[in-house]
C-alpha cells in the first residue's frame, strides 16, 4: 500500500488522542472499503470510531484485521516519516517505509486484543443540539486548559453562542458565536475532553445534550472520526 505521510499522520492524530486518553491497544480493519477502528479508552469514558477511506491511498490492499499493541508508539514513528509511505504486512510485522527509513512494527494477534465495543448508535439519536465549529476557534482554549491543574470544564449553549468555561483557582472562558440557533444546554466534562480534542483539526461538530455524553465529530475529505465523551461526575 502507498499513502501520503501527511494523510496518514492526520488520521493517526485524529484517532490516537493524547494523555490518559491515548489509544494504545486496538484492531485496525483494512477492509474492502476503508480502514476502520473502534476502541474504548480512558477508563471506558471515551469511545472512538474512525474511518479512513481507501481513496486516501495511492495504492490500497484489504489485508484484513491487524492487532496493534501501542498505537501511540506507531503514531510517533509515522510522525517522522515524510513523502509517500509504503505499508506492507509480512507475517506478524507491519512495515512502514519512506525514502531511506523503515519502521517495522510487531503485530499482535487480533484475537488476543480485547474485543472492541459496538458504536452506541442510540446515543446519537438523543441529541437535539449540534454545534458546527472550526477547531481553530477553540484551539487557544484547549491549549490554556492543558496548563490547568484540575481540568474540568463546562460547555453551555444559548441562542447563537457556545461557551466553554473552566473555573478552578483561575477562570478561563471562551465564547464563540455561531450562525445556528441553539437550544440551551449545559454539560460538565473532565480532562479527557481536552485530550480527545488535541488530535483534531478543521471542521468539527459538537453534539450536545444537558448532562449527557458529548460527541465530537471530525470529518475531512477521506476520514471520519466520532468520539463520545462521558460527562464528568462533578458538581
Amino acid at each position: 500500500m502507498e499513502i501520503k505521510s501527511e494523510v496518514l499522520k492526520g488520521f493517526l492524530g485524529q484517532i490516537g488522542m493524547y494523555g490518559t486518553s491515548s489509544l494504545l491497544e486496538c484492531i485496525l480493519d483494512f477492509n474492502e472499503k476503508e480502514v476502520y477502528v473502534i476502541a474504548q479508552v480512558s477508563a471506558n469514558t471515551v469511545i472512538m470510531q474512525g474511518r479512513l477511506d481507501k481513496k486516501a491511498f495511492e495504492k490500497y490492499e484489504p489485508i484484513g484485521k491487524i492487532g496493534i499493541e501501542n498505537l501511540t508508539q506507531v503514531k510517533e514513528y509515522v510522525k517522522r516519516l515524510n513523502g509517500v509511505v509504503t505499508i506492507t504486512k509480512k507475517d506478524n510485522v507491519l512495515v512502514f517505509k519512506a525514502g531511506n527509513k523503515k519502521v517495522e512494527v510487531l503485530l499482535r494477534e487480533a484475537e488476543f486484543i480485547e474485543a472492541p465495543p459496538k458504536y452506541p448508535a442510540e446515543v446519537e439519536k438523543a441529541y437535539d443540539t449540534i454545534v458546527e465549529l472550526d477547531y481553530s476557534e477553540i484551539k487557544d482554549f484547549v491549549e490554556d486548559m492543558k496548563a490547568v491543574v484540575s481540568r474540568t470544564l463546562t460547555i453551555e449553549t444559548a441562542k447563537n453562542t457556545v461557551t466553554l468555561k473552566t473555573k478552578n483557582m483561575d477562570t478561563i472562558t471562551k465564547t464563540v458565536t455561531v450562525e445556528q440557533t441553539l437550544k440551551p444546554q449545559t454539560v460538565k466534562l473532565a480532562e479527557n475532553f481536552i485530550e480527545v480534542l488535541s488530535g483534531i483539526s478543521g471542521k468539527i461538530e459538537l453534539r450536545i445534550k444537558s448532562d449527557y455524553p458529548v460527541t465530537i465529530g471530525n470529518k475531512t475529505e477521506n476520514t471520519r472520526v466520532d468520539i463520545i465523551v462521558s460527562p464528568a461526575s462533578v458538581k
